[in-house]
C-alpha cells in the first residue's frame, strides 16, 4: 500500500481502487481542533505541512494513542501518520471517491506549478524516463534555471539505464479496470494515453492460439 494512508493499506487491488480516499477523524484531531478553536485559530493552517483542519485527515502528524502501535499492530508504510488530503479547494473537505480521482487532482494541480510567478523552470519528468535516460538533461536545466553548478562529487548522476528494475507481472483484469477508470485528460497531461487493446481480450487471443 502507499506511504500514509493508514486504510488503504493491504488491500486486494479492486478494494484499492475503489475505497473512498479518506479515514474516520481520530479523537485526538477532534480535541485538537477544539482547542484551537478556544484559542481563536481554528479556521487558520493548524495541521500538519500547514493544511488547514477540512483539508486533511489527519490533522496531526501522530494522531493514535500511545500502544497503538506494536508488536500487535507493526507500523507499515507509515500508517501510524496518516495524511489524506481531501478535495482541492473544497470549502467542505468532502474526501475524493477514490486514489484514481485524487491522482487526476494532483497532475493538474503540478501542472499548474510554471504558472507560479516564483517559478523560474518547470519540467515535468516521468520515473521510468529518467530510468531509460538518466538524469544528466536533467541536472543542466537545473543548473541553467539556478545559474548554480553541480557540485563536483556530491552531485552523483545516474547514466542511462544504470537502474535495472524487475519487471513485476500485472492482472489484465487491473489493466482493463485502469483503462476504464483513469482520467485520460489529465494523464495525457505528463505524456500518458488510453491503450488501444484489452489485456483479458488479448490474452484470450494468445491461448487460443498457442
Amino acid at each position: 500500500g502507499p506511504h500514509h494512508a493508514t486504510d488503504h493499506q493491504r488491500l486486494p487491488w479492486k478494494e484499492f481502487v475503489t475505497k473512498e480516499w479518506t479515514m474516520k477523524r481520530l479523537p485526538k484531531d477532534e480535541e485538537y481542533k477544539k482547542q484551537q478553536d478556544a484559542l481563536g485559530n481554528g479556521n487558520g493552517r493548524i495541521c500538519q505541512e500547514k493544511f488547514m483542519y477540512h483539508e486533511i485527515r489527519s490533522c496531526l502528524t501522530r494522531p493514535y494513542p500511545e500502544g497503538h502501535f506494536g508488536k500487535h499492530n507493526p507500523e507499515w508504510f507509515c500508517n501510524h501518520q496518516p495524511f489524506y488530503e481531501m478535495k482541492w479547494n473544497d470549502p467542505d473537505g468532502k474526501p475524493y471517491a477514490n486514489i484514481l480521482d485524487m491522482r487526476a487532482d494532483k497532475i493538474r494541480n503540478f501542472m499548474e506549478i510554471s504558472t507560479f510567478s516564483n517559478v523560474d523552470g518547470f519540467w515535468h519528468y516521468r520515473y521510468e524516463g529518467l530510468l531509460m535516460t538518466g538524469t544528466e538533461e536533467l541536472i543542466q536545466k537545473v543548473e541553467a534555471a539556478t545559474g548554480v553548478k553541480r557540485h563536483f562529487t556530491k552531485c552523483k548522476i545516474s547514466g542511462p539505464n544504470a537502474i535495472k528494475k524487475k519487471r513485476r507481472p500485472m492482472d489484465p483484469e487491473f489493466f482493463d479496470y485502469m483503462t476504464d477508470n483513469v482520467d485520460w485528460d489529465a494523464e495525457a497531461l505528463i505524456g500518458y494515453h488510453k491503450p488501444k487493446f484489452r489485456a483479458v481480450e488479448e490474452l484470450k487471443k494468445m491461448k487460443k492460439s498457442t
